[in-house]
């Protein structure tokens, strides 16, 4: 027997989200997460810079094999 819950038992929007919509908004808070890195910590600047990366080079979860190992 399928139940199906009501909207309100969520806990949020994200669990009622489709794969894409979920995905696109996923991406865009990792684009926001590198992009505020990069600009607050030294240290992984360094690491972009010396990789030829900016942070608009890293806006998927795709994007993320880019990255220099630590």
């Amino acid at each position: 027997m399928a139940v199906t819950p009501h909207r309100d038992e969520y806990y949020n929007g994200l669990e009622t989200m489709s794969a894409t919509e979920r995905e696109t908004y996923l991406n865009g808070k990792l684009a926001a997460h590198i992009e505020r890195t990069y600009r607050l910590a030294p240290a992984v600047r360094k690491l972009f810079d010396n990789a030829g990366l900016r942070p608009s080079d890293v806006t998927t979860v795709r994007d993320l094999e880019k990255l220099p190992i630590l």
